[in-house]
């Protein structure tokens, strides 16, 4: 838990908006964004998203462009250097594992890209990681979709996506927020009288799980909670989200997803800080999960 003076309890917290879409995702550059079909000015909310059956078990994509050379003049030419290997060897490449508690091994391989930032997104949500030395990423994400889709954003418009169908989601919920630097929040959740903290839980272990490097720029992070039972009412779930000076009287926008047997709903939130007299507190975000299955029969 962040250390704090006070706790600034807000029972109605956020507005919601209510719009058809994708989340919010505030993303390094507007590269990025486009690739990912968003708009960082754009807050929404979808209901149960049905998977891309034109989407193969596996697919990459390098994209770029080239300016209008005829516009150049007075150019000197000059001896330069280029990597010989073939341009299918740069390609990135995404493979998914699933296992039955409804977990996703992803694994990401950009020989051509190492030690770069990476966006890695879920089921509407966005984290951001880095590639090792020799281009390659592993991690793990709890399934928020049965039938699910990763996909991987490079700087430069390049792009890897992969599918997998997870199985362990029926009798599961589970429920995740995303927040981007430099604001700073804490998923809490109190169920059959314990109490779990993001920020408390090791990595790997508990029902609480922190995705998302912040040793890279413009970091984003998501954090997931695994609720122990599958009734949503026997948990109270909070935000914890920190007032300091960078982000006292400024409005962040956050996304939501709460998932039950692989089915989501999607929730764009926008949060308003209090101004910075106080700084060092924090502001309690409730009421945040949300059934998908009442909310499609509404």
């Amino acid at each position: 838990m962040f250390g704090r003076k006070r706790a600034i309890r807000v029972l109605s917290v956020v507005s919601i908006a209510l719009a058809t879409g994708h989340a919010v995702e505030t993303l390094r550059t507007p590269a990025v964004a486009a690739a990912n079909g968003s708009d960082v000015n754009t807050v929404a909310k979808s209901g149960p998203a049905a998977p891309d059956a034109t989407l193969p078990p596996s697919a990459s994509l390098d994209a770029g462009s080239m300016s209008d050379m005829s516009a150049l003049v007075g150019i000197t030419s000059v001896a330069a250097t280029t990597d010989d290997r073939p341009k299918e060897d740069c390609a990135a490449s995404l493979t998914l594992s699933a296992d039955s508690s409804g977990m996703i091994d992803v694994a990401v391989l950009a020989p051509c890209d190492p030690g770069e930032r990476v966006v890695i997104r879920h089921a509407g949500l966005s984290f951001t990681d880095r590639t090792g030395a020799n281009g390659r990423l592993d991690l793990q994400i709890p399934a928020l979709e049965s039938e699910a889709m990763v996909a991987a954003y490079f700087e430069g418009s390049k792009v890897a996506l992969a599918n997998i169908s997870v199985p362990g989601l029926q009798g599961k919920a589970r429920f995740a927020v995303q927040m981007a630097h430099p604001v700073r929040f804490d998923l809490r959740a109190e169920e059959n009288g314990q109490v779990f903290a993001a920020n408390s839980a090791t990595a790997g272990q508990g029902p609480i799980v922190t995705l998302g490097s912040l040793a890279v720029p413009d970091p984003i992070q998501t954090q997931v909670y695994t609720f122990l039972g599958e009734n949503l009412t026997d948990s109270l779930v909070t935000v914890e989200v920190r007032i300091d000076p960078s982000t006292c009287g400024g409005s962040f926008p956050a996304t939501t997803v709460t998932s039950v047997d692989g089915v989501v709903i999607r929730d764009s939130i926008s949060v308003a800080l209090p101004l910075c007299g106080a700084s060092g507190d924090i502001l309690v975000l409730k009421n945040l999960v949300r059934d998908p299955k009442l909310a499609t029969s509404n």
